[in-house]
């Protein structure tokens, strides 16, 4: 496969340099008045050249299919680089956050709505672990800081509008570059089975996904692409498991 990649381009220039070579020889030849055992004439001409013709158009047809697949595996891996510089720890913590939120919670952020989380003491290692993830998000707001801090004394942490504006900007901001990729993936104007290789750990990873939030934020009628990437992936999960 290696050598396969190094070689066609060369292949390519080649082939046409042959092709050239065969549209000019016939005219050089009969310019020149030379014979190659049989008359040039022009209907040897005719048809010679609608060989040569076909011949031309289904290399053309080949090139043409070989560089589209090229611009389509440059365009796939430009789009996951560029995602890749997206990813930040804020990021993270926010989808993380966010997916391990009720949907209630989700629905009062896509709305803008202040709300709480509550420690539930059956299970006050996840109230814990979503004041942290709070901090990492807010790490440059002192306020928000300090009410944090006091939350982890508390049973419950109210999260104010300013909050609630800046989680949901970084989570739909994270969806809206998703899609795109995606929208990308969908239309097939990049190669699906590098972006399929490279997101497919979304499905794994329900955080990547923020699948309640999407819902409350109208599902496949708002991040279209995205839906039909997760459900594809899980199909195909779902046949390699069989």
């Amino acid at each position: 496969m290696w050598l396969i990649k190094k070689v066609k381009p060369l292949l390519f220039k080649i082939i046409s340099v042959i092709c050239i070579a065969m549209w000019s020889a016939p005219l050089i030849m009969r310019i020149n008045n030379v014979g190659i055992g049989f008359d040039i004439n022009s209907d040897t001409l005719s048809t010679y050249y609608t060989f040569l013709g076909s011949v031309s158009i289904v290399f053309a047809v080949f090139q043409y299919h070989w560089s589209d697949q090229r611009n389509r595996k440059e365009k796939a891996i430009e789009a996951t680089r560029e995602w890749n510089i997206r990813l930040n720890e804020v990021g993270s913590a926010a989808r993380k956050l966010v997916d391990s939120l009720s949907e209630t919670s989700c629905k009062r952020i896509w709305n803008e709505e202040p709300f709480q989380i509550k420690c539930h003491y059956e299970n006050d290692e996840e109230y814990t672990t979503q004041l942290r993830r709070f901090r990492t998000i807010f790490a440059d707001d002192q306020q928000i800081c300090a009410n944090i801090e006091k939350a982890f004394g508390n049973d419950s942490f109210d999260v104010d509008d300013v909050a609630v504006s800046k989680l949901r900007w970084i989570i739909i901001d994270y969806l809206n570059s998703l899609e795109s990729v995606l929208v990308a993936w969908k239309s097939d104007i990049v190669d699906r089975k590098i972006i399929e290789q490279e997101f497919g750990y979304l499905i794994k990873d329900g955080a990547a996904t923020l699948e309640t939030f999407r819902r409350v934020a109208g599902g496949a009628n708002t991040f279209p692409a995205i839906q039909d990437f997760v459900t594809a992936m899980a199909d195909k999960q779902k046949k390699k498991n069989r």
